[in-house]
């Protein structure tokens, strides 16, 4: 685990478990099925090779999956997620099971491969069901937006609101 400063951490290959704890680290994970968790600061983590969990903790961070699936959770604060990072195609998993995320945006959701994870009734929502989302998803900039109020929101960089529409019951989630 790393203190409070604002930490470069390499991983290297294997299994590993970090904690960048506070500061405004970056941690490159490596090969390996990583779990990383950052802390409070503005995080940039890379996920790289393999199967990673990116964990953001609070702050406005960066997460970057790699190569394989990976599961990726922003945290609070407004977040910048990318699933693989150079263009190559891999299942995904974006996650949202609390209250007061942010604004996050998503660079590369692929509606054919990746997932979004939403608790049911988020934010008060009243959301069971992928199909409860329609009325809190607009379009802004040609990018679906699905809102909750409250401050949070997740934007998806290239998927309109018609193409998500028509995708809900396979990219989204409700646990």
């Amino acid at each position: 685990m790393s203190g409070g400063r604002n930490d470069n951490i390499n991983a290297k290959d294997g299994d590993d478990t970090v904690s960048s704890g506070g500061g405004n680290d970056t941690v490159h994970a490596g090969s390996g099925k990583d779990l990383v968790y950052a802390g409070s600061g503005n995080d940039r983590i890379f996920g790289e090779a393999s199967r990673d969990t990116l964990d953001g903790g609070s702050g406005h961070d960066t997460l970057v999956g790699g190569d394989g699936k990976d599961v990726l959770k922003g945290g609070r604060g407004d977040d910048l997620l990318t699933g693989d990072g150079d263009g190559s195609s891999s299942e995904d998993v974006f996650v949202y099971d609390a209250n007061n995320f942010g604004d996050d945006i998503i660079t590369d959701f692929d509606l054919s491969q990746d997932v979004l994870e939403i608790k049911a009734g988020i934010n008060g929502s009243g959301i069971a069901q992928p199909a409860d989302l329609a009325p809190y998803i607009t379009e802004v900039g040609g990018s679906a937006v699905i809102s909750f109020g409250n401050g949070d929101s997740i934007t998806l960089q290239g998927i309109t609101k018609a193409d998500l529409l028509a995708g809900l019951n396979d990219a989204i989630d409700i646990t």
